[in-house]
């Protein structure tokens, strides 16, 4: 099996991206979605105050392909990567593009970023932290969720 690669980088909308930042946002994560399902990366991506935030896992060459087609879409600017490395387990399997956006059951943790930040930009976060509010919003997410019975 080949070895599993995650990265989490942050990007700048652009002002074009800015007129409507949730749209383009939502547009952003099933674009995702559908790239990422032929290549079997996942992730997550969290959309807040003109900044994304967003892990990719996968295989290391298609999170690399991955990473330069963002850096193509002109809804992005100023990308940060945070890190970018090897992982023994995905954080994100369930999703091709998860899309962590506010919503009440994500309220405190969109505010807790607020406060980590301070007037600071995402940039200023590191990988860990970063890789960490990710993955506690996505398991806040999966929670508010409502249950399906099974079978």
């Amino acid at each position: 099996m080949p070895a599993l690669f995650r990265t989490v980088y942050v990007s700048k909308a652009t002002p074009r991206c800015l007129d409507q930042f949730t749209l383009n946002a939502v547009s952003i994560v099933a674009q995702s979605d559908r790239n990422n399902r032929t290549v079997g990366v996942t992730g997550a991506l969290l959309a807040h105050k003109g900044w994304f935030l967003q892990a990719l896992e996968g295989e290391r060459a298609q999170v690399s392909r991955t990473l330069i087609r963002i850096g193509r879409d002109p809804r992005h600017e100023a990308i940060d990567i945070l890190g970018f490395g090897p992982v023994e387990a995905r954080l994100f399997p369930q999703w091709f593009m998860g899309h962590l956006h506010l919503t009440p059951a994500l309220g405190g943790l969109f505010a807790e970023i607020d406060r980590v930040l301070g007037h600071n930009p995402p940039d200023a976060l590191d990988y860990a932290t970063a890789e960490d509010l990710l993955a506690r919003a996505a398991r806040a997410h999966a929670a508010s969720q409502p249950r399906t019975a099974a079978g």
